[in-house]
């Protein structure tokens, strides 16, 4: 705006458009005035040359002229008077002509000295004499006076050719000269004329094109940065206006770059502090969330320490002589240690979601046994909440698919775990359903639909819009009613998207709810060692009959698919008449008798059985799909098979149908343990002699008794081992057949004792298999077992099933038979535990990607303020006061031992020995409910691993009253 300011308040002298237009017309002029004066110079010589022509046609004349005067002289005659006059006559226009002609020529064609008009008025005195002198011939009679005057007209004649001839070069002369003139004056002019051009091109090109040009190259320059230019160049025009803008511009823009650099180095000042802060608050962040993974991983481990004793005191306790009431707590107290494992699952996995560390496997497996499998898991949950659970897996589904089904049955067991909660407790039946179905299928892979829906409470859209949020149930009064952390739905639906899928969500409020989950998968590469199966029921005539609310449709779907002829009933009349038409030979009748009032009653059953008795030719078999009957598929007549319809899998619809056809044989009834087994137990020589002592390495005295207890319910013999050194002592006795292992001991853990055992081995000692003995849940500490040489993972708490399993699967073979039977107690607790005989790698992934626990969480109370608080005791091993008391003044010898070393270490500032001392009394402390020395003990052990020895002495005051405390209470319980 200054520089638009300053230029108008400038007044122009002369714009360039009217500097260039004069300029224009400047030129023009001067080529129009060359040409015109070039023009009028060849006119002129044109001029010349045409009196120059004309003069010679005079002198012509002067020739006839002078003939015919000649010849009339000699014989005059009136013919050749006429003659003579018409020479004459032409002779003075020619002579008027060239007269006008000299008068008119233009000085320049003239040059000095030429007499032009001289000439020619000699000419014309000449002819004037000539021709007096010839009338006096033709007037003189005398001969000789005549004769004189001819002479004299001769004499004229020679004269007025000889002026003729003198005309005729002056003209040729004036021509000439006047040639050259007009040259000259032509190449002056033009002279004139590119000098002045020049000399305008000189101006145009310092006025108008050399500052443009700089100007141009200046904005170049400043365009690719350069700085610090100015233009001198001072004019009134627009050339000057923009020189001048361009000037105020380079200084404006100057100014701003200045401006801006400082404002820039206030802004890289300003970045960099913010740099240095976020750097901070990032490594704040990293370590936040590394403490947070640490404190979940070792919240797991010693939350799980007390557990191991709970569950396993609890297996031992399950298979002792209990009465009913007793029995209902056992199995009260089993189902909310595992609920409680649930939700530690729940919080882990969301922990390693949220910190982008969970990872999705990818292997070959199979849809319809993961479905199946993770129904079957829930069948005592929904028994034991009356809820009618069924399943469908499409059997166009491929039989193999790539994907990881540790982490789709997690989902799956999350969305039917819900299902089951939110549609118990009603006055209608409540009914659960997982299907598996083929949506989209392509030679390269396939998209399957899972859908989990339930006859439960429902939701509204407000509802439904937080379902998804960690923490969140649907309502304040969820929690309360049904229990659980808000967890399951989040990391389910987490967990599809990094499958590549999603869960949709439809519901209405007591209409229920239908969870979607959509995922595609690779086809699994074809296995050509797999040969399908041959159908059992390929050409069966079959009859499917159920209402719209029954299982019928999918049991058609199942028999269609493997051959069967199948004709679909819905009501009773078609049944009846369907049986009527058969023809005589082997047909089936499916019939789904779950719907409430449905018409397929029993009493219809048994006419249709009746009808087919009286005609023996028609072989009509019955399988009858019932509800609440956990006997499985099981003949009862010739003609009927029942089969339960709660998780009817499609192998056992296939196998029920056979069985009615007479294709495959009767199950065998599964023998059931009614009473406790406990084996018998082999003292410590006989268990060496007979190779099956065992070596336990576990520094926590709880523990030590819990595993000690479960290996004699079992009948096995074990040592204990406080540490990992001690262990290895006794290890060198050869004595021993199977070493279970703590990984974290004081003196030697036990990855170091691990890696001391196999290296004695390499000198040919028999190599003992190693089992790893913990409950921490650190990423990839199973691959570090496996590394350092151990044989598998056994995670804590310890239930009885999984330690049976692992000694079964590397106590040698002939001791397998030392080990017996342990009593079935899920039957009647309706508990279905995870086998542990698995793979070390597995064993990890069990602990990272375990699903949700199929079983409710109990509320628990909080404990009195108290020294000790029993009931925690009683909680791990019972009410019996004896074992309480036991286990009581165990604790205070094992804490007075321990204080003692404590009190040692803190005087001698050795922190690290003294957290390692705090850190093993903490577990037991808690365990036996003293739960104020536990946390005195947590802070120590925190205070130890830092080093901070003056935390160490400020608490270890506090620690020794707290233990007075204790060890008063025990001593006066």
């Amino acid at each position: 705006m200054d520089i638009l300011s300053e230029s108008a308040a400038q007044p122009r002298r002369l714009s360039v458009g009217l500097k260039l237009g004069g300029v224009f017309l400047l030129l023009v002029t001067l080529a129009t005035g060359n040409l015109y004066f070039v023009g009028k110079g060849y006119d002129s010589i044109a001029n010349v040359a045409d009196i120059i022509n004309q003069s010679g046609q005079l002198r012509y004349l002067f020739q006839q002229i002078a003939f015919q005067s000649a010849s009339f002289v000699q014989g005059p005659s009136e013919a050749a008077r006429q003659s003579k006059l018409k020479v004459e006559s032409e002779f003075k226009m020619r002579y008027a002509s060239v007269a006008r002609e000299i008068a008119q020529l233009h000085p320049l064609m003239r040059s000095a000295g030429d007499n032009l008009e001289e000439h020619l008025e000699h000419i014309d005195k000449t002819w004037q004499r000539q021709h007096i002198a010839l009338e006096r011939v033709l007037a003189e009679p005398d001969l000789a006076v005549r004769q004189a005057v001819q002479r004299e007209v001769v004499a004229d004649v020679v004269v007025m050719l000889s002026e003729a001839d003198h005309l005729v070069g002056a003209l040729e002369k004036a021509s000439n000269n006047a040639h050259r003139r007009v040259n000259f004056i032509i190449y002056l002019v033009q002279a004139l004329a590119a000098l002045f051009t020049f000399l305008l091109f000189l101006y145009v090109r310092s006025r108008i094109i050399v500052p443009i040009t700089r100007l141009t190259d200046f904005t170049r320059r400043f365009a690719a940065g350069e700085r610090g230019m100015h233009m001198d160049f001072h004019s009134n025009d627009e050339v000057g206006e923009l020189v001048s803008a361009f000037n105020s511009t380079v200084i404006q823009t100057a100014e701003l770059i200045d401006k801006f650099d400082r404002l820039n180095a206030e802004l890289e000042e300003k970045v960099a502090a913010r740099t240095a802060e976020l750097a901070h608050a990032w490594i704040e962040a990293e370590q936040a969330n590394r403490a947070k993974s640490d404190f979940l991983a070792t919240m797991s481990h010693e939350i799980r320490t007390p557990m191991n004793g709970v569950i396993g005191m609890i297996d031992v306790l399950q298979q002792s002589s209990l009465n009913g009431q007793q029995m209902e707590m056992a199995n009260i107290i089993h189902d909310s240690a595992f609920a409680l494992l649930a939700i530690i699952d729940d919080i882990l996995d969301f922990s390693k979601i949220e910190a982008g560390k969970l990872q999705i496997n990818r292997q070959p497996m199979s849809i319809a046994n993961v479905v199946e499998g993770t129904c079957e898991t829930l069948i005592p949950l929904a028994s034991k909440k009356g809820v009618e659970l069924t399943l469908f897996t499409d059997p166009c589904i491929p039989a193999a698919v790539m994907g990881d089904p540790g982490r789709l049955r997690q989902i799956l067991v999350n969305l039917a775990n819900n299902a089951i909660k939110f549609s118990s407790g009603q006055q209608r039946q409540g009914r659960a359903s997982v299907r598996a179905l083929l949506t989209e299928s392509t030679p390269g892979q396939v998209t399957l639909e899972f859908r989990v829906a339930d006859n439960g409470i429902g939701m509204d859209e407000a509802t439904q819009a937080r379902l998804f949020a960690p923490f969140t149930q649907a309502d304040s009064t969820t929690t309360r009613n049904f229990g659980g952390t808000g967890l399951g739905l989040v990391i389910s639906r987490r967990l599809a998207n990094m499958m590549g899928g999603e869960i949709t969500l439809h519901s209405a409020p007591g209409k229920g709810a239908t969870l979607n989950v959509r995922i595609s998968f690779e086809r699994a590469p074809a296995n050509p060692e797999i040969n399908a199966a041959s159908s059992l029921v390929a050409g069966l005539d079959c009859l499917v009959a159920g209402g719209s609310e029954s299982l019928a449709d999918d049991l058609a779907a199942y028999l269609v698919h493997d051959g069967a002829v199948v004709e679909r009933a819905t009501d009773m009349a078609v049944v009846k008449q369907w049986v009527a038409t058969r023809t005589p030979g082997l047909h089936v009748a499916v019939i789904d008798t779950a719907v409430a009032n449905s018409p397929l009653s029993t009493s219809l059953l048994d006419e249709l059985r009746a009808a087919t008795r009286a005609n023996p030719e028609q072989q009509i078999r019955f399988v009858v799909i019932g509800r609440e009957s956990r006997r499985g598929t099981h003949l009862e007549g010739t003609d009927l098979v029942m089969v339960d319809g709660n998780v009817l899998t499609r192998s056992a619809l296939l196998k029920a149908v056979a069985i009615a056809a007479g294709r495959a044989k009767q199950p065998e009834l599964e023998a059931r343990h009614s009473d406790a087994n406990v084996n018998p137990l082999l003292s410590r020589e006989e268990a060496r002699r007979q190779g099956s002592l065992i070596l336990v390495a576990e520094d926590n005295e709880i523990n030590q008794k819990v595993i000690l207890q479960q290996l004699m319910l079992l009948g096995q013999t074990a040592d204990i081992a406080n540490n990992g050194r001690e262990a290895l002592g006794l290890w060198t006795s050869g004595d021993y057949a199977i070493l279970f292992a703590d990984l974290h001991m004081p003196a030697m853990d036990g990855y170091e004792l691990t890696a001391a055992i196999r290296a004695a081995e390499k000198t040919g000692k028999p190599r003992m298999p190693i089992i790893a003995f913990t409950a921490n849940a650190i990423k990839g500490e199973a691959e570090r077992c496996l590394a350092i040489g151990m044989d598998d993972y056994l995670s804590k708490p310890v239930q009885l099933v999984n330690l049976k399993a692992m000694l079964e699967k590397w106590l040698p073979r002939s001791t397998h038979e030392a080990v017996g039977e342990m009593q079935e107690t899920s039957a009647e607790t309706g508990d279905s535990p995870r086998s542990n005989l698995t793979p070390l790698r597995q064993a990890q992934d069990r602990l990272e990607g375990g699903g949700a626990a199929t079983l409710p969480a109990s509320s628990g109370a909080s404990p009195d303020t108290v020294v000790v608080d029993v009931k925690a005791l009683k909680a791990l091993i019972g009410d019996d006061e004896a074992m309480v008391r036991e286990f009581l003044h165990d604790f205070r010898i094992s804490a007075a031992k321990i204080a003692v070393e404590l009190r040692a270490a803190c005087a001698a500032g050795q922190a690290t020995v003294a957290g390692a001392l705090a850190h093993k009394l903490k577990s037991s402390s808690r365990s036996v409910g003293a739960l104020a020395l536990g946390e005195l003990c947590a802070g120590m052990e925190q205070a130890g691993k830092a080093g901070d020895t003056e935390t160490l002495a400020a608490l270890l005051p506090k620690f020794e009253q707290e233990l007075l405390s204790v060890e008063g209470f025990i001593a006066g319980y």
